[in-house]
Formats: structure tokens, sequence, C-alpha cells
């Protein structure tokens, strides 16, 4: 089964995980009543989770925190790890999941100025399977469990009779674990029962038991397939074959910015996924494929585009500054139109907002990234093809 997970998606989980298991080892650290070495092992657990959240070394540390962060979590809390749905099982699997997963994806620290920015990263197959897999088992015993410890008070006979409702959702589930496209709609229908559960009741209506913890979000959100956020073109999937690289979207760039090198190696690495036709090419500004696309229009006038980047898009129209990031977000797919779609609140934030933040990033760029050597990123010969100078 192939996914949508790419590796700069990966990193943004990966960071999300960081945070997680931290928040289990601080919640832990707080509680140790005297120093010694639970405290010291929750502390250098602490330090971990930075080496996990940045990508290095990181399938190593996620083994050490599960051997000895959270074993020592679990010692204060002073009970089994073999209860289900509790956080410290959660990030024990995740951690432990995580140390499977292929080395060094795009956004971790040491893949930093590789020669080819994806390095072949893929998220395997069996991954989702076995998310999914304790997902639908953690889901069914926390709704029995919620049946079996719920107080008789009237809220609790409301929640009870939600809780069976709830093993309808659960089923759905189960059946999604065999039947691969009704994933999404079970995501979906998962995601917004538990959320309405959280808000209606929580955990007051079930004393005593142990309901899907806050971490449990964490396995759930590694069950989505980005995939399910298609991208979005501006040329049809029909005509994607058959179009000629010439005519295929196209991006310039600041040759002399460090930012905008760091952006075109981004889109490599995560643009693999889609089909050829809809993956960018790349030009620096001032470059001799500029100065054709400026004579070949005349309505773009130079002096007002960006001196950062300029989007060409396959029908002839160019978008700029915020615009265009926005464009390439949405052509992505994945999280990163849904990044898009948050940051621009579903496009109800005004352009003249959104090209404000833009300008000050471009122009505050080459303060804090270095000069590159030359024009176009260090890359191997089969992408520098994507080039045009």
């Amino acid at each position: 089964m192939k996914t949508g997970w790419t590796g700069g998606q990966y990193s943004i989980y990966r960071a999300l995980l960081a945070i997680g298991t931290a928040g289990v080892l601080a919640s832990r650290l707080l509680r140790t009543p005297e120093f010694g070495w639970a405290f010291c092992l929750l502390a250098l657990g602490l330090v971990g989770c930075v080496a996990l959240a940045v990508g290095w070394h990181d399938r190593i540390a996620s083994l050490a925190l599960v051997v000895f962060g959270v074993g020592a979590a679990a010692f204060i809390d002073a009970a089994p790890l073999v209860i289900p749905g509790t956080d410290v099982v959660v990030i024990s699997f995740l951690l432990v999941l995580h140390a499977a997963t292929p080395r060094d994806p795009y956004g971790a620290w040491t893949a930093r100025g590789r020669p080819d920015p994806n390095g072949d990263w893929r998220m395997p197959s069996w991954i989702p399977h076995s998310v999914w897999g304790l997902l639908a088992i953690a889901y069914v015993l926390t709704d029995l469990e919620r049946l079996s410890g719920i107080a008789f008070t009237p809220a609790a006979i409301d929640a009870s009779r939600l809780a069976w409702f709830g093993l309808l959702f659960d089923a759905w589930f189960v059946i999604a674990l065999f039947r691969v496209e009704s994933r999404a709609s079970a995501w979906i229908a998962m995601s917004l029962w538990k959320v309405a559960w959280a808000f209606a009741f929580g955990a007051a209506v079930v004393p005593g038991t142990s309901p899907i913890e806050s971490n449990v979000w964490l396995l759930h959100l590694l069950a989505f397939d980005p995939a399910w956020i298609a991208s979005r073109a501006t040329a049809s999937v029909d005509s994607s074959a058959t179009r000629s690289t010439a005519s295929r979207a196209r991006l310039f760039y600041d040759g002399d910015c460090g930012l905008c090198h760091r952006t075109v190696r981004f889109l490599i690495a995560e643009d693999g996924h889609l089909e050829e036709g809809f993956r960018l090419r790349f030009a620096p500004l001032g470059g001799d494929a500029f100065m054709q696309l400026v004579a070949n229009s005349p309505e773009i006038d130079p002096a007002h585009l960006p001196d950062s980047i300029v989007l060409e898009l396959e029908d002839g129209r160019v978008a700029t500054r915020a615009t265009a990031v926005i464009e390439i977000a949405n052509r992505l797919g994945g999280y990163w139109r849904a990044i898009a779609f948050a940051v621009s609140l579903g496009g109800f934030v005004p352009n003249a907002v959104l090209d404000s933040a833009y300008d000050f990033v471009a122009e505050n760029r080459k303060r804090f990234f270095e000069k590159p050597k030359d024009s176009c990123p260090i890359l191997p010969p089969d992408l520098r093809e994507r080039f045009d100078l």
C-alpha cells in the first residue's frame, strides 16, 4: 500500500512525537518525590526528546527513551506496562515504531546538505496497517471500558447510551482495517466522534478508569494518510502525462539567496509523490529563461516582480509573493495544503496581510541565510535536469 507520507511531513510528525514524549516525561518529573535515578533518567529523557525533535540520531534516541525515560515514567506510576490506552503504552509503541522507520527523512538534522534532498525516503506500508490495527483494538477496548465503568448518574446514563453508539464507529474503524478504500471516511468519522465525546463528557463520567489519553491522538494522526488531501494543480490530470517539459509550471528563484535554495531543495524532496507532469521546474531570476518569460509576456512588468520567487503556471499566468507560496503548497497536497488552508483561514485572510508577512521574510532572508556558492542548489545530475538556466 503506497502512502502519501513524505520525509518532510514525517519530520513534522516526529517533532510532535517528541513533544508528546516530553509531556509524558515532564509530568512524571514533577511528581518525582526526590532527586534520584528516576529523576536523572527523566531529565536525560527530555534531552533525548530534543534529539528526536530535530532528527539527530533520532532512532537511537527513541529506543533509549523507551528503555530509560518512559521506563522511569512507568516506575513513577507504579503500574505495569500492559494497560491499554495509557499514555506510557502509547508513547512506547510510537517510539518503537519510529525506530523502525527509514533513517534520515527530509527535515532531519542528519539529512542536511546531502545531494538528493529526498534520499529515496519512503514510509513502509506495514506501519499504517500496524497503527490502524492497534487503534481499532484501543478504541473498542476504550468504549467497552466506558460501558463497564460508567456510574449511574443522569450524565453518566447519557454517556452510557452514547458509548453503545460509539461501538458503531469502532466497527466502522475495524472494517476499514481490511477495506483500505474506506479508511479516509472512517478516520474522519472517528475523529469527529472522539472530539464530540471529549467536549460532551471527557473522562469525568468514568471515575477510576483509563480512557484514551491525549497521546493516542498522536497514534491517530499517524494513521492519517496525507494522500487523502489531494494535490490541487493548475493543470488537469488528463494532460499531465502528455505535457511537454517546456510547458510545465516553473519556479523562478533568487540564485544568490540561501533561503531560496533551501526552498528549491524542499520542493524537490516533497514533490516526488506527484506525477511527473505536476512537478515544478526551476530557473534563477535574471537568467535566460526568465528573460525569455518577460520578453514573451508584455503584460509582465519586471520592475514590479519580487526579487525572491516568481511562479509561472502552466497556462502562462504568473503568481508572486504569498499567492505563489499558497499555490505551491496546494500543489504539494497533504499536510502542506492543510497548512496553507489554515494559514489563509480557507481564503478569508486578505492577500495584503499574507503579502506583508511574505515581504517581511523576503526582506530579511539574506541576513539569516548564507549566500550559496552556485546559482543552482547542489543536486545529483538527474535532478539538475529540472533546471533551466
